[in-house]
């Protein structure tokens, strides 16, 4: 068990970014699976039918799978790199329990022939079927990456933020969300980052709750990263 302990802790990072990845994997796209051929909702507006579908936008928007996890670069105190993951998983269960209960749909416009960047749209609606749209967690998961990398890095979170204001736009172009979409995906980053700090949720990332870790110790997993 020491040994177990030990491995853990000398790869914080990696497992907690692997243990992410394993909860966007399945509960992202087992709500997706869940709900096709449910009753789903329409959450279009007069906003949402006046912006113009445009395609090469699915390079920008494939930039949110990425940057959901570069707070593995930036975030380097133990303490913090696991509030992180916990604001991480009260964003998944914010966003997979609303899928679950309030399925939302948007209709998919045909892509056009020889757009630039159609094949990578093709891709990505081969994959993710058109649910999953309230709130979104490609909005909600980018600004808790930026929100999160802030108060270690300012540069580098205020970097982050601008991306995932380009992304937040971008899922609007490539017509992936609505507006409302993306209004609450900003709200659940925001929800999930201050509810991973109040006290109830810092005693789970104490050191005390793991086996009295250091929390003054630097996170020695992606050293390389790190320095």
């Amino acid at each position: 068990m020491e040994r177990l302990r030990d491995l853990y802790l000398r790869n914080e990072k990696l497992w907690l970014s692997l243990a992410g990845l394993a909860e966007y994997v399945f509960g992202y796209f087992g709500a997706n699976a869940f709900t096709v051929g449910r009753h789903a909702t329409a959450l279009d507006t007069a906003f949402d039918r006046a912006i113009p579908f445009v395609v090469p936008w699915v390079f920008v928007y494939s930039l949110a799978y990425p940057l959901c996890f570069t707070p593995a670069l930036f975030v380097r105190e133990p303490r913090r790199c696991r509030t992180v993951f916990l604001a991480f998983t009260l964003a998944m269960a914010m966003g997979v329990g609303t899928f679950v209960a309030y399925p939302v749909t948007m209709p998919r416009p045909p892509v056009p022939q020889g757009a630039t960047g159609s094949w990578l749209l093709a891709l990505t609606w081969s994959i993710d079927k058109p649910y999953n749209c309230f709130p979104s967690l490609h909005v909600a998961l980018d600004w808790l990456a930026a929100l999160t990398i802030y108060p270690s890095n300012a540069a580098a979170g205020i970097g982050v933020g601008i991306i995932a204001f380009l992304i937040s736009v971008s899922t609007m172009f490539v017509k992936q969300h609505y507006a409302l979409d993306v209004l609450a995906g900003f709200i659940v980053a925001v929800l999930a980052v201050r509810l991973a700090e109040i006290p109830a949720m810092r005693s789970l990332v104490s050191g005390d709750a793991y086996g009295g870790l250091d929390d003054g110790r630097e996170a020695q997993t992606l050293p390389a990263l790190d320095e």
